[in-house]
């Protein structure tokens, strides 16, 4: 996947409040800044890339970062993170899992984010594009 931003569509609500608690990628869902989500998730709200400072989403905050996110309403899409191993098939809907990244809702628990516009099975740690729901 070629894309190199988190938001693929529509604008986010975005805010720069928070400080990184522990390293972390652009794309990954979150409750707060340095946390992320962990299954039971009250808004879709997305770690973004500091485009604005020439980085992409393969640019990690480290510790201590201001950390500018997104907060995702329906019909937005997003580039989210999948970890290895997982299979999601396009039209599934996802959840996030400890780790901020995205599973299918029949592999983890928690509030529906969205849907899958893709089908990956993924050998490493990538990206998938997820429509808000």
């Amino acid at each position: 996947m070629a894309e190199n931003v988190t938001v693929l569509r529509g604008q986010p609500v975005v805010n720069e409040d928070d400080v990184a608690g522990s390293v972390l990628m652009p794309g990954l869902a979150l409750v707060g800044a340095g946390t992320v989500l962990a299954g039971a998730a009250a808004i879709a709200r997305f770690s973004l890339e500091r485009d604005e400072l020439g980085q992409g989403v393969l640019d990690a905050y480290a510790s201590g970062d201001v950390v500018k996110t997104g907060t995702f309403h329906q019909g937005h899409r997003v580039l989210a993170w999948i970890p290895s191993g997982a299979t999601i098939t396009a039209d599934d809907e996802v959840v996030a899992d400890a780790a901020g990244m995205m599973e299918t809702l029949g592999t983890g628990t928690g509030t529906v984010l969205g849907r899958a516009l893709d089908t990956i099975t993924a050998t490493a740690d990538g990206h998938i594009r997820i429509e808000v729901g």
